[in-house]
């Protein structure tokens, strides 16, 4: 228990859902590739590039109309739930 508690506390909240999310986004490209999934590896791709270009820009524009500080992880986790949850047929 203790190297559980260890490595919990040596990572953040906001990193430790950003790189389960980046594993889980690994694994629809795989299942994509193998021609699992309806979508093709072409289209995943351009929908994360949107998706991860429009969350940056929504946040770096709200951080400073705001005036607030730009988190990074946040934008990222954000597009990625929505990577997950819009389609893209191309």
């Amino acid at each position: 228990m203790k190297v559980i508690d260890k490595f919990l506390n040596a990572v953040t909240m906001y990193a430790l859902v950003h790189y389960g999310l980046i594993v889980l986004c690994g694994i629809a490209f795989v299942c994509s590739f193998l021609g699992l999934l309806p979508f093709t590896p072409l289209s995943l791709g351009i929908l994360l590039v949107c998706v991860i270009g429009s969350t940056y820009a929504a946040n770096v524009i709200l951080a400073k109309l705001f005036k607030a500080t730009v988190n990074y992880e946040s934008y990222l986790i954000t597009a990625f739930i929505l990577f997950f949850i819009l389609k893209l047929y191309i």
